[in-house]
């Protein structure tokens, strides 16, 4: 399942427009010809945003490079020779398609859940965690896709619902599951996580052989 490109790009318009509200600025999206100066009125502009005197046109470029394009850069000298006006360019990067060529299998799953092991008996807590969750959410994809749920594309949370939902997982499994996702949570965002204890990991690291052994 592939990300639809103009729903995208749609969201990223409306989340950069709900930045500028915030900060104060009355926006127009996608503004008619008529909205503009008369040196604008030939470009097609993503955003218009006004506070006070000041005037904002917003440019947003989906793509896999920051640099902007002719077009773009012949607006940007436009926007310069209006008096309280500026241009802002926001280049978001597109995610890659990652198809299934690239998912880990079993053979891969298990390497890492040794490494992992040998990470956390290290003292390599944080390490551990986050190897040891790239293992799980490999589980995770190749066990849905297995019983054809259609959820390869899904997020992790989401997929151990509806695997405990089918049955496929039971509820012991799932409860140490949403506690592995807060401790990943708490190491990746950067917040400091209170000592594992051996059998909370152990318990982590067994539901993730359990389940490599039914793939």
């Amino acid at each position: 399942m592939t990300d639809n490109p103009i729903v995208s790009e749609k969201q990223t318009l409306e989340r950069i427009a709900k930045q500028y509200r915030k900060e104060g600025y009355e926006v127009s999206l996608s503004p008619r010809s008529a909205e503009l100066p008369e040196p604008l009125r030939d470009f097609q502009i993503d955003l218009l945003a006004r506070k006070g005197e000041e005037t904002v046109v917003v440019e947003i470029k989906m793509a896999r490079t920051e640099k902007p394009s002719p077009e773009i850069e012949r607006l940007a000298e436009a926007v310069s020779r209006i008096p309280n006006y500026r241009f802002d360019f926001v280049a978001v990067q597109r995610q890659p398609n990652i198809g299934r060529e690239q998912w880990l299998d079993s053979v891969s799953l298990s390497e890492r859940l040794q490494e992992s092991d040998r990470l956390f008996a290290q003292g390599y807590v944080d390490a551990s965690i986050l190897l040891l969750w790239s293992v799980t959410e490999g589980i995770l994809r190749l066990l849905a896709d297995r019983h054809r749920l259609g959820l390869s594309s899904r997020g992790p949370q989401t997929m151990v619902k509806t695997l405990y939902s089918q049955g496929l997982i039971d509820k012991v499994d799932a409860d140490i599951l949403e506690q592995a996702g807060q401790l990943r949570n708490l190491s990746v965002h950067g917040y400091r996580i209170e000592p594992v204890g051996d059998a909370i990991f152990a318990r982590w690291q067994d539901v993730n052989r359990r389940l490599l052994a039914e793939l």
